[in-house]
Parts: C-alpha cells; structure tokens; sequence
C-alpha cells in the first residue's frame, strides 16, 4: 500500500495538466473536477486530510515540478490564520457559484467554470509554490480547509461515540 500512495504522490500530477489541457479544447471535460473536489472531502470523513497528502494532482504537481524552481521563502504568517484560510474558501466556492449561476444550462459552459477555476487557482498555487514554499497553497486551499475541517469533526465523533 505504501508504495502505491508513493507512485499515486509522484504521478498524480499528470491528471492535473491533462485534465487542463483537454478542459481547454473540451470544456465539458472540467465537470469531471467534481469528483476532485469532493474526494478530498469524502476521504476526509474516515482519514483526514490523506487525499491532500498523497493523492491531490495538484499537490503532486507542486511537489514533482514546482519544487525544482521554488524560492523556498517564509510563507507569511497571515497564510496559517484560521480567518484567512476561511477567506478563501468563501470567496473561491462564492466566485465559482456565481459563474455557475451565470452559465449556460449546458455541459460545456459548466464544464468550463470548473476548468478556469482549477486553471486559476493551479496558476496561483504556483506563483505561491515558486515564491514560497512548493505546497504554500495546499495550507490555503478551500478543499483542503473543508477536509481539515471534516476529518476533525468526524475524529471528534467517533471519539465521543
């Protein structure tokens, strides 16, 4: 198992530019985020933030690429404030339901609010990664935040049951 979780960590992060590359030609393709964004979530229930850990593209990215250019900078510590980290959360799903409101009734008009969110917050992970640390979006991430948040209340259940 441990070695799968290695290669899935080295190699995810092919999904991501695949997925952006297609969802540029094939804007229906980006509904298939979906499942990216609530996997985390659903993983987060039974194993906290492990989706984050080994099988995010994203985070595969940043690892596997970002990091051979990273600057390797302090993060500010405004970054790891719980307020900041809900900031974003709230203002990425804000942003990305009105585009979904103001889209077509189609596939490929959803589809591709999903490619230009994932196109845009990928191109803000790395300007982070190369200024600062390689995952300095994984700390901000609004799924990651959601995850964090569910895996403690989920761990705090079973504690409690």
């Amino acid at each position: 198992m441990h070695n799968l979780k290695e290669k899935t960590r080295k190699w995810s992060w092919i999904v991501l530019l695949f997925f952006l590359i297609t969802g540029l030609f094939y804007p229906a393709v980006g509904l298939v985020a979906i499942l990216c964004m609530l996997a985390p979530l659903v993983v987060a229930i039974f194993r906290g933030r492990r989706w984050c850990a080994f099988y995010c593209p994203r985070g595969g990215f940043l690892e596997q690429l970002v990091s051979r250019f990273s600057l390797r900078q302090k993060y500010p510590a405004l970054f790891k404030t719980v307020w900041f980290k809900w900031l974003i959360v709230v203002g990425l799903l804000s942003g990305f339901a009105i585009q979904l409101m103001m889209a077509e009734n189609t596939l490929v008009a959803m589809g591709a609010v999903f490619v230009r969110m994932v196109l845009i917050t990928t191109l803000a992970a790395f300007g982070l990664g190369i200024t600062f640390i390689p995952r300095t979006w994984c700390g901000i991430c609004p799924m990651g935040t959601l995850a964090a948040y569910i895996g403690r209340a989920c761990a705090r259940l079973r504690r409690d049951a």
